[in-house]
């Protein structure tokens, strides 16, 4: 449960920072973002949503809890390679750009088990986050949302569209501060699409909302 997750990040965080802070987070870690600050809304100055909290499931037609799980049960089963070039790959069609941080990076994500590489996050982990998705839909928690947020959101794929507008609406409705970026050509990895892009709108909003308060 999202909610679990955003307590136990509470106890960890409290031990780094002492006072408010902003919170961002890419994909689920938007959702978790979100209910983080619904249960801890002194500690949060405001959110910056990078293409997640918004979309996933609800607004998605055709993602319903058996069509979302039986993917992701797949993905978990797919995602077992016999060497790195393998996996960087396949994580090359994730993004327009490709580098060798990203190849650091993806590699993270993975540990060797006897001869082959599997990832680091176990499937029950996996599926139980997807569980979540639907338990604690990420449009329930808007209404507690007080403070300032920024979604930057991709374009791509464009069948998403309809799903981000209806996401976009349904933010519109209940936050007052709201602030959305469209980042053209970029996916769902945006940060990677479009890292300096990302950086610089971070950094602009996080200045402006800083020197408004």
């Amino acid at each position: 449960m999202f909610s679990a997750l955003a307590r136990w990040y509470r106890q960890v965080i409290q031990q780094i920072l002492p006072k408010p802070f902003y919170i961002m987070g890419h994909s689920w870690g938007a959702d978790l973002a979100l209910h983080f600050t619904k249960h801890n809304p002194f500690d949060v100055l405001g959110i910056i949503l990078l293409d997640g909290g918004f979309t996933f499931p609800q607004n998605q037609l055709e993602m319903d809890f058996d069509y979302a799980i039986a993917g992701w049960n797949d993905y978990m089963d797919r995602s077992v390679f016999t060497d790195l070039e393998s996996i960087f790959e396949e994580y090359n069609t994730y993004t327009k750009k490709w580098d060798e941080n990203k190849e650091r990076y993806v590699a993270s994500l993975f540990k060797k088990k006897d001869v082959r590489f599997e990832l680091v996050a176990s499937k029950f982990t996996v599926l139980s986050i997807i569980k979540a998705f639907f338990e604690e839909p990420f449009v329930e928690v808007y209404p507690f949302i007080k403070v300032p947020l920024l979604l930057i959101h991709a374009t791509n794929p464009e069948n998403l569209d309809d799903a981000r507008a209806i996401g976009i609406s349904q933010l519109k409705d209940h936050i007052n501060d709201l602030t959305v970026i469209r980042m053209e050509g970029a996916g769902h990895t945006l940060q990677w699409d479009e890292p300096s892009r990302t950086t610089k709108e971070v950094k602009k909003w996080i200045k402006e909302k800083s020197e408004n308060k």
